[in-house]
């Protein structure tokens, strides 16, 4: 059989668990089609690679939502060997989102990122409002895989509009909340991120919407995720510099209890890290358990090794 691209002579790591092997990986229609120990004959039609250079590394927390918009190579952590990168953190999703409130969304990622606002609005109004429509828009036009969290303050503002600023849900506005992130998973979401952190606010100086929820909240949208079978939650907790981190986790993103899939396009395992109020050390506690089911990388494309 004659494969579109023939990677030969790499250093593969499966995310089995298994030890790395040399071998070859065939490309057939943009996904791995088969990877061999340097035991298939070429075909007359392949198109051959030699690999060289290190692995494809994980970009484990990044911002880059808006930037694909007109940079679908993510730049610069593609040319630093990035091969796939984790979006939807702090909260910080371009989707779900109004069509009447884009400008909200633009606002907040502006100030996140100091991004000038002037250049998201150059790719306004965006053509999605749901999170599966969002992650619909990225396929086929991007250069990087893409993991991408839907983040707890876009679905916030979604429910409820401007009282996502000032108060917490009802229980009502939960459930709503809790049916559009069980969307975002089966779609092809691989989690959910959030943030109560004070430090990090909206275009006007105001908080941002997942700061107002409570436990209770967070815990409906966190089942949700475990419900779907996702693999990842990140949290920004209270705590993270607002002057009372001892003894606390100031940062909290698990990719939680299974090993790295490439050939299903999942990523899930990550250094919990962790901290007690009689040591200023940090150290990370690795943990490792069952594995999940398969989440959807935008762009579909497999990395060849991590």
């Amino acid at each position: 059989m004659a494969y579109d691209v023939v990677i030969k002579g790499g250093r593969i790591v499966d995310g089995t668990g298994a030890v790395a092997f040399d071998g070859d990986l065939a490309v057939q229609g943009g996904r791995i089609a088969g990877v061999g120990q340097r035991r298939r004959r070429r075909g007359p039609d392949d198109r051959c690679i030699g690999a060289r250079g290190g692995a494809g590394f994980i970009d484990a927390h990044t911002h880059y939502d808006a930037q694909l918009m007109w940079d679908p190579t993510a730049n610069p952590s593609t040319t630093h060997g990035i091969t796939t990168v984790l979006t939807g953190n702090c909260g910080y999703s371009l989707a779900p989102v109004r069509k009447d409130d884009q400008d909200y969304l633009i606002g907040l990622f502006a100030a996140a990122e100091e991004i000038p606002k002037g250049a998201l609005q150059l790719f306004a109004p965006f053509p999605w409002e749901t999170f599966p429509d969002f992650l619909d828009s990225l396929q086929g036009r991007i250069g990087v895989n893409v993991v991408a969290q839907v983040g707890h303050s876009a679905v916030r503002r979604f429910v409820m509009g401007q009282a996502a600023l000032e108060r917490a849900a009802t229980p009502e506005e939960v459930s709503e909340m809790v049916v559009i992130v069980e969307a975002a998973m089966a779609a092809g979401a691989a989690g959910l991120s959030s943030s109560q952190a004070p430090h990090q606010r909206g275009e006007n100086g105001e908080h941002i919407p997942s700061f107002f929820a409570d436990a209770a909240e967070t815990r409906a949208l966190a089942e949700a995720v475990r419900r779907k079978g996702a693999r990842l939650l990140s949290i920004n907790p209270g705590s993270k510099r607002d002057g009372s981190m001892t003894g606390t986790e100031p940062s909290w993103s698990n990719w939680p209890n299974s090993r790295v899939r490439w050939c299903r396009g999942t990523i899930s395992a990550w250094a919990l890290p962790t901290a007690t109020a009689s040591s200023n050390s940090w150290k990370p506690n690795f943990r490792e358990g069952s594995r999940s089911t398969p989440s959807r990388v935008a762009n579909e494309r497999k990395p060849a090794s991590r």
